[in-house]
């Protein structure tokens, strides 16, 4: 006749086994993450910790290239930027930091926070000049191989919440931030503001919109209700940069298929922001919204 119940034998082979886990020296990163899932599994610690401690373990083994956000999806303002051109690139992107760069390869770099544009306009207001370079602070400056926990350790010791990335010719490939690195321990972080930041079009007045550079053609076309073609380039950027044959400078202005597009943010290689409103044939603005069919 069976016995459905351990044996004595087999309980005590269980508990020498999970005891002796818990009292050896894990030898690898591999034997640490099973003492931390058997600890979870006996409810020593709960699954949000588990999760943590895991993402500390993982986190030894990336590099700054695993979490920075990309050149092309990062916006900068350039050394020789007039206060319009600034103040348009900060109210159309809505960040608290900007890389302020001259070129790609970083000759000269610096770093702009949003809030050090208010004493500005305040001395603006009184007859001043404006200076990027006197209002630009220096910017932390990082390779793409850096590991993400000595990275982590720097951003501690110095005080920094962002660090630009280059490449292993000295060019610009990224930016990374002090949340990029604890959302490798806790998982994604958002705000209230998330969402709209990373929206490709966003509404700002009536019939005015900003759309960035990357909005995928058929993106435009949905949210607008239009049919914008153009089998050789895949973005709304590249859309324009075919009609005028080159990366039109900022503040240039161009009606195409119906919309009046204003350049708000480019760069040597690239256009980041533009302002785009609809417009009839005549060049009048149009009451549509994008949204009406929604």
């Amino acid at each position: 006749m069976s016995d459905n119940h351990s044996s004595p034998e087999k309980e005590e082979n269980l508990f020498d086994r999970i005891t002796g886990l818990f009292q050896s020296e894990p030898q690898s990163i591999d034997e640490l993450n099973d003492v931390i899932k058997e600890a979870s599994n006996r409810k020593i610690i709960n699954g949000d910790s588990l999760d943590m401690i895991q993402g500390i373990l993982e986190m030894t083994d990336l590099r700054v290239r695993d979490i920075m956000v990309p050149r092309s999806s990062i916006v900068t303002i350039k050394t020789d930027f007039t206060l319009e051109e600034v103040l348009e690139t900060v109210s159309s992107t809505a960040h608290s930091r900007y890389p302020v760069i001259s070129d790609d390869r970083l000759q000269e770099c610096g770093l702009l926070l949003a809030k050090d544009l208010i004493p500005v306009l305040r001395n603006m207001n009184q007859g001043g000049i404006f200076e990027l370079g006197k209002i630009t602070r220096p910017a932390m400056v990082v390779p793409e191989s850096k590991k993400v926990n000595f990275l982590l350790k720097d951003f501690k010791k110095k005080r920094y919440h962002l660090a630009l990335v280059i490449d292993e010719f000295g060019s610009l490939s990224g930016l990374v931030t002090i949340e990029d690195i604890l959302e490798c321990i806790v998982g994604k972080i958002g705000n209230e503001y998330s969402a709209a930041a990373e929206e490709n079009i966003r509404e700002v007045a009536s019939n005015i919109y900003h759309v960035r550079g990357i909005t995928p053609i058929a993106e435009f076309n949905e949210f607008f209700h239009c049919e914008m073609v153009n089998d050789e380039v895949e973005t709304i950027a590249g859309i324009v940069m075919s009609a005028v044959g080159h990366i039109p400078e900022n503040g240039t202005r161009l009606t195409l298929e119906g919309f009046e597009f204003k350049v708000l943010n480019a760069e040597s290689r690239r256009i980041n922001m533009f302002q785009v409103r609809r417009i009839n044939r005549d060049g009048a603005q149009t009451a549509a919204s994008g949204n009406e069919a929604q």
